[in-house]
């Protein structure tokens, strides 16, 4: 065929030939038509025109037939040869082409001969280069990320839908990156652990390269990058799950927020037209590739600002204006109060005197002392939190918190919170949402608004810059009151303050606090000044969604951290650091454990060593059942939504809710067993003798997480607790109380836990007479005292329906968890109209209900501990308990026959029976976290022994498998 080419073009002349039309494929000008022009050329010049076809077209077989399928005509193979050719190295520079641009051209050389040239080739040579194209097809990686990636840059996802349709592409059998699994999607861009790891350096380098596009419901300009061009392009059609790269894009949609995050150190701004793009290094240079040569390194330049100088003229002045005038008004109406005399009354009893509207906290502070006043944070009056520069509104009982105190502590990261906003918003000029502390206790964020900048790393030098120049400022915070006419035309510019605003009560206060330039919506309270922060820290950045919803504004949050000495944040860091190599998701992997599948999100597959795991937890419950009165029962996962109408949750729960209709009728999986046990307690007559009666179920429960809020095994959708609710009556609450306490220390003394204890009491909204709630709540305090163990109250935390007990659990770094509970529920036994007959039996009695779990989710438990233990799990908990090493063939049988003793003594063992060195497998199954490893030889083969290690251990000792066995065991009693 080549030559039959080359023999028709070198005789017959022909007219210019209409090309197959703009249609552009993965390879850019390679699915143009070639067109010759009609002017007359030498015949010379005919015959090399026809020798490089011919000496091309051979080589051009095994490049283009894995891309297009051969096509009859002289223009398909003298096409194929011209494109093909300079494909690879040239389409990453991508000029604007001509329809000329496929057209030979005579080039003259200064040697005096002339050649050919493609049209294309000398645009590429002298064309404007497309440099975000040329740095993904020059970077080191596998094509396939390259091609998917360039066809969302170009704008061309549909291309390879249609070559694939038109047959010109074929898909390939299986999957490219690990030759195991079919190349469907799930396994391309989830499944595939080569491929994943890819996707995941290649796509956090270019992934947050940026053009503009004007968006379908306007005419202005929006910046996006490209993997987010790609979920506009395909975000409202549904994935058509035939492997075509729309849907593979499609599928790439959840992941978009992690491989926007830019993971390498150093990056240059730059700026072509007007294009605004990151070009990071080389993404594969960690991967081993490339030419081994030393590369350049990329100095950094300034990271932009992207400030809106006119919105921060135009609003940070109205704002400040409207507050001070505010604030002078209220000003003048307390002047006008005498300031009559008050009572304030100390903690310890102490009373000192004040005048009202005139005295503060801090006043009364610096009375006592001048180190209390410089270390106060935060007062608390007749219960509530209060700003220690507000005045006292009348007699009071008065506490005040440092930084240890956690009032103190979540005041201070709140207040930091209120810090970083201003930073946020005087460097960039977003608009801000809300900023609280986390819900952990460790630190604080903001989520703002922001029109055309993705926050990083390397934006947080700017951020800590400019808070701490307002700690240094020591800028007072400051609190006035609002309506809502005014709070509305204070922060009119900004609709989510405006929506937060609007949805208030009408009854509610609203307060706006400022802190130097910064006026913002907040409830407060606030710590004194900025000058308490010493040290500040931004920790990452991360999107997010209003209100959570998916559906709302995408916006962006920055985390950060602040103490009051850098002493403190130092060590933060430190233990921050250690926190990530303990990631029990790595772990997890790492050792076996478990998985998580987008076919399934948020419902994890523990795989055999994580079962394992997961069984002893719940054998361990089970044995602790037996021994302290517990039922274990069985309860139903689907009920008709009747029963959530009764139990409430179907009005206050509904959304948390797996919700469907069977036969016209709506159920929903159960995200709590609480209901169904009432059921139980229902279904007969109960008498004062059955009480207390104890249920425990480990039944399977539902909550249907928002997809971003799931993290690894500490937020599912799916997970079991270790539930159980004691219905009792009022006079055995203190004993019950007790006893689920002494099962908590006892549980978590096992795990090596420390942790501390909260009485939340009666809040403003509650269910029930006080009476009953004075009695409860002296109970829980008589049982807390008889205990033992140090307790705060926290006053007007506890539930609507009853007091309760807190548990918060630390672990090996310090971290609080909140795992148990113990709550006492008035609640429930009304709504169920629970009854049973008293002493006289013809008097029925309402049951207290006591809700109590001491793992809480066993799913979350099992990432505390594997964090806790760093993946070297106790001997008892152990999923690799021990694995038999022999020192050569001749020692196998016999380390197969110690092999079965141990495994049939109820242990887990392994074998290792490879043919690697001894010193080899002792390495190897350290690493896995084997708590024994057995040696044995011929030596130990003749006597009947094992030379044993242990883990963490150098020292190995020599003993009888009798003996051995009778060490596990004596190893497994030591912890429970």
């Amino acid at each position: 065929m080549p030559s039959l080419v080359a023999l028709i073009f070198l005789v017959v002349p022909y007219p210019q030939e209409k090309g197959l039309g703009s249609r552009r494929g993965p390879a850019g000008p390679i699915l143009r038509t070639s067109r010759f022009d009609r002017v007359s050329r030498p015949l010379g010049a005919r015959i090399v025109v026809c020798v490089v076809a011919l000496a091309s077209a051979r080589r051009a077989k095994s490049q283009v037939g894995h891309l297009k399928e051969p096509c009859e005509g002289r223009q398909a193979s003298f096409r194929e040869v011209s494109h093909f050719g300079t494909f690879r190295v040239r389409v990453g520079s991508e000029p604007n082409l001509s329809d000329d641009s496929d057209s030979v051209f005579w080039r003259w050389h200064s040697s005096g001969l002339f050649s050919t040239a493609l049209m294309y080739s000398i645009l590429v040579d002298r064309g404007v280069h497309d440099w975000r194209a040329d740095r993904i097809w020059k970077s080191k990686g596998p094509l396939k990320m390259k091609l998917v990636l360039w066809l969302v840059l170009k704008k061309r996802l549909e291309t390879k839908d249609r070559l694939l349709n038109h047959r010109v592409l074929q898909t390939d059998p299986g999957c490219v990156f690990c030759n195991k699994e079919p190349k469907i999607i799930w396994h391309l861009f989830s499944g595939c652990r080569a491929c994943s790891l890819g996707w995941n350096r290649f796509l956090s380098h270019v992934g947050e390269m940026r053009f503009e596009i004007i968006p379908d419901e306007g005419n202005h300009l929006m910046p996006v990058s490209v993997l987010e061009r790609a979920v506009l392009l395909k975000e409202k059609q549904p994935p058509s799950h035939s492997g075509h790269t729309s849907s593979e894009i499609y599928m790439l949609r959840c992941h978009c927020r992690r491989w926007l995050s830019p993971l390498a150190p150093r990056s240059s701004l730059c700026r072509l037209r007007r294009l605004s793009f990151i070009i990071p290094p080389s993404p594969f240079a960690a991967m081993g590739e490339g030419d081994g040569k030393a590369k350049s390194k990329v100095k950094a330049s300034p990271v932009s600002t992207h400030r809106d100088e006119a919105y921060l003229n135009s609003v940070i002045q109205k704002r400040i204006h409207l507050f001070e005038s505010i604030q002078a008004q209220q000003k003048a109406e307390r002047l006008k109060v005498d300031g009559e005399p008050i009572k304030v009354t100390l903690p310890d009893g102490t009373i000192k005197e004040g005048k009202k509207w005139l005295t503060s906290p801090m006043d009364i502070a610096k009375e006592i002392s001048a180190g209390l006043a410089a270390s106060a944070l935060i007062a608390q009056v007749n219960g509530t939190l209060w700003d220690m520069t507000r005045p006292l509104e009348g007699d009071s009982d008065l506490k005040i918190f440092k930084f240890d105190d956690h009032e103190g502590r979540d005041t201070f990261w709140h207040s930091s919170a209120h810090i970083l906003g201003q930073s946020l918003e005087m460097e960039y000029g977003c608009k801000l949402c809300i900023g609280p502390c986390t819900t952990r206790g460790e630190g604080f964020y903001y989520d703002a608004f922001y029109d055309d900048l993705t926050l990083n790393e390397e934006h947080f030098s700017q951020i800590q810059s400019r808070a701490s120049k307002a700690a240094g400022e020591k800028q007072p915070f400051e609190r006035i009151e609002v309506s809502r006419e005014q709070a509305l035309e204070m922060f009119a510019e900004n609709k989510f303050k405006v929506e937060i605003i609007n949805e208030l009560p009408e009854d509610k206060t609203i307060t706006v606090y400022r802190c130097g330039p910064l006026v913002d919506l907040c409830r407060g309270p606030h710590i004194p000044n900025t000058s308490f922060v010493k040290a500040f820290a931004c920790l990452k950045a991360s999107s997010s969604y209003w209100r959570g919803k998916s559906d709302r504004e995408s916006l962006q949050r920055v985390y950060g951290i602040s103490f009051p000495d850098s002493k403190r944040l130092k060590e933060y860091l430190t233990l921050l650091e250690e926190a990530k190599k303990r990631d029990h998701r790595i772990l997890g992997q790492n050792q076996d454990l478990f998985f998580f599948h987008p076919l399934s999100p948020g419902s994890c597959f523990f795989l055999p060593h994580g079962t394992r795991i997961y069984n002893k937890l719940i054998d361990f419950l089970r044995a602790q059942y037996r021994d302290r009165g517990y039922q274990e029962v069985l309860s139903p996962n689907i009920y008709n939504m009747q029963l959530w109408e009764t139990s409430g949750h179907a009005a206050n729960y509904k959304e948390n809710m797996f919700v469907f209709e069977i036969e016209k009728q709506e159920f929903g999986l159960k995200p709590m067993n609480c209901p169904g046990h009432c059921l139980m307690f229902e279904h007969r007559v109960r008498s004062y003798r059955e009480l207390p009666l104890r249920l425990a179920d480990f039944g399977v429960l539902h909550r249907n997480e928002l997809s971003g809020a799931l993290t690894g095994l500490t937020r599912v959708r799916r997970f079991q607790q270790d539930d159980a609710h004691i219905f009792c009556r009022e006079s055995q609450i203190k004993e019950e109380v007790k006893n689920v306490l002494d099962f908590i220390s006892y549980t978590y003394g096992i795990f090596g836990f420390t942790f501390e204890l909260e009485l939340s009491t009666r809040p403003e909204k509650f269910l029930g007479e006080i009476e009953t709630w004075n009695k409860a709540e002296a109970a829980l305090s008589e049982a807390l005292n008889e205990f033992g163990r140090p307790w705060q109250i926290n006053e007007g935390d506890g539930a609507f329906y009853g007091p309760k007990i807190d548990i918060g659990v630390f672990d090996a770094l310090k971290r609080k968890f909140q795992c148990a509970t113990l709550q006492l529920d008035f609640q429930l036994p009304l709504r169920f109209k629970l009854t049973y007959s008293a002493e006289d039996e013809a008097k029925l009695e309402r049951p207290v209900m006591i809700h109590r779990a001491i793992l809480g989710s066993v799913e979350r438990m099992f990432a505390i501990l594997l964090e806790h233990y760093k993946g070297k799990w106790p001997f008892w908990l152990s999923p690799r308990q021990a694995i038999v090493c022999p020192v050569s063939e001749k020692s196998q049988n016999y380390a197969e026959q110690v092999r079965e003793k141990i495994h049939q003594a109820g242990y887990y063992v392994d074998a290792d029976l490879t043919d690697r060195k001894i010193q080899k497998k002792v390495r190897e199954a350290q690493l896995a976290q084997y708590n024994y490893i057995l040696v044995v030889g011929e030596e130990e083969a003749k006597t009947g022994q094992v030379s044993v290690r242990v883990r963490d251990g150098s020292d190995h000792s020599v003993m009888s498998l009798e003996a051995l066995l009778e060490h596990f065991k004596k190893e497994i009693e030591a912890f429970h």
